[in-house]
């Protein structure tokens, strides 16, 4: 194959390249929305703490393991609870959520945290068919 013929059909699928990922960058995409959570945890001390291992029911799903949860000494609305966590950004589509947390260790898990609920509104959907009129 010449060098000229090489560069013409690279220059080509690159061209076809170019015009298939401008076509995906424009397809519509269903948004996600990102939670931080955060709740007030008891615990013999603030290592045992966060050694826990935290699971996330999201309505009737099955538990969710957190993975990267930070807890800190002083909790945030119960001065009796001496740890506040937090847990690493959540995404999920829009949509009202209705969640519950629990903690375990080698003994086994908590009961489920009392439920709490909100909703996730996500960023509206970016217009299309721009044109002159």
């Amino acid at each position: 194959m010449s060098l000229k013929f090489w560069g013409c059909w690279m220059l080509r699928r690159v061209f076809l390249l170019a015009v298939l990922c401008s076509a995906c960058a424009s397809a519509p995409v269903q948004a996600q929305a990102t939670v931080t959570l955060a709740w007030d945890q008891a615990g013999p001390d603030l290592a045992s703490v966060q050694a826990y291992i935290y699971r996330l029911y999201i309505g009737t799903s099955t538990a969710h393991t957190v993975l990267s949860v930070t807890c800190v000494a002083g909790g945030t609305v119960d001065a009796t609870v001496p740890f506040s966590c937090t847990a690493a950004p959540v995404s999920e589509p829009p949509g009202a959520y209705t969640i519950e947390v629990t903690a375990g260790n080698t003994v086994g898990e908590s009961i489920q945290s009392t439920p709490f609920s909100f909703t996730l509104i996500g960023l509206p959907a970016a217009p299309t068919n721009v044109r002159k009129k």
